[in-house]
């Protein structure tokens, strides 16, 4: 039976990994992620007991999820059981049938709109699985130090450890960027801050730890992050079938690891 992720954030690396997965340190004691989100290179790659994990997500509502997750997981299952009472013959739940059920649950509000943005598809139809696994999963978050704060001041004290290995994957310059909490306003969109932000913490000569940003390919980025380029590879997306490519950035090289 196939374990679920309680967490679904768009974007997310789990399936981006197998590009970059050489390039990832094989020996720190801390891994960090700053732009949390589904967290993918912890949960993939380094859940394991020795190390020291670190997720920081300045979405409240995903906090929320990440130190309360066993609300949010009886939501999920509850709301799952509802929607296989009402399948169409194509699998689908008809969203129609179940919504208002569903929205009047005894659930924070704020979990059941998470789970709508997690479920809906199309616009009328509701996601369904068969069988619902999601113990690792939140065994996964227990085992996590969680924060819900700036990400600049947060990676910058991170930075500072040489035993720690920080994984960005911040919002993509020039993208929709609506998704985030933060982008409910166009002008908070734009993220060119953060990424040369990054680009600050890389060249602070207090900056000892190794870490590794994910960007989309723009020629400026190209520009600003000349000397740390280690890689590139191109992803199809799902929903859109549009071809991007993305850049692998690190402020160390391969001997190092």
């Amino acid at each position: 039976m196939r374990e679920q992720n309680i967490i679904c954030r768009l974007g997310n690396k789990t399936t981006d990994i197998k590009y970059f997965k050489h390039l990832l340190p094989n020996t720190p004691d801390n891994i960090v992620e700053p732009f949390g989100g589904s967290f993918a290179v912890i949960r993939n790659c380094y859940d394991y007991p020795e190390y020291n994990k670190f997720v920081n997500d300045n979405d409240e509502i995903l906090y929320s999820i990440y130190t309360n997750p066993e609300a949010y997981k009886n939501l999920c299952i509850e709301a799952n059981n509802l929607c296989l009472e009402n399948l169409n013959d194509k699998g689908y739940c008809i969203y129609n049938n179940v919504i208002n059920q569903i929205n009047s649950m005894q659930y924070d509000k704020k979990f059941i709109e998470y789970w709508k943005q997690c479920h809906i598809v199309h616009g009328s139809n509701v996601k369904v699985t068969k069988n619902i696994m999601l113990d690792k999963s939140i065994q996964q978050l227990r085992n996590i130090n969680f924060s819900c704060v700036d990400w600049y001041n947060y990676t910058v004290d991170h930075a500072k450890n040489e035993n720690t290995f920080i994984f960005l994957d911040p919002p993509y310059l020039f993208s929709d960027n609506s998704q985030y909490s933060q982008c409910k306003r166009r002008e908070n969109c734009d993220v060119t801050d953060i990424i040369y932000k990054i680009l600050e913490i890389f060249k602070n000569p207090l900056t000892k730890a190794k870490m590794m940003l994910i960007i989309n390919d723009m020629k400026i980025i190209r520009w600003l992050f000349d000397g740390y380029i280690r890689g590139e590879y191109k992803k199809i997306y799902q929903m859109s079938k549009r071809e991007d490519k993305h850049l692998i950035i690190c402020n160390y090289v391969e001997e190092d690891i």
